[in-house]
């Protein structure tokens, strides 16, 4: 009775071990991965960047008049009867 039990046991070990290397050789399906969420976020990270350009551009445009200006403070020809 022992020997037939061992013989079992023996025989479920390797058919689990066999089972094992099998598994491992059998290809693996591979599924591409869905980029739909990642062009919306870089879509929106590309609009974000194009205000920000524009604000830039507004930004740079204050600062050409705020300079002008202060050289014609500099200057003493100052429109401005409130500053001068």
């Amino acid at each position: 009775m022992a020997d037939r039990t061992t013989k079992a046991l023996l025989l479920a070990i390797a058919a689990g071990l066999w089972m094992n290397v099998t598994a491992q050789l059998l290809p693996v399906a591979v599924h591409a991965q869905d980029d739909s969420r990642i062009v919306r976020v870089l879509n929106s990270i590309a609009s974000d960047l194009s205000g920000i350009a524009s604000d830039l551009i507004g930004i740079a445009s204050d600062v050409d008049s705020i300079e002008s200006d202060l050289d014609d403070i500099e200057d003493g020809t100052c429109p401005n009867g409130k500053i001068c």
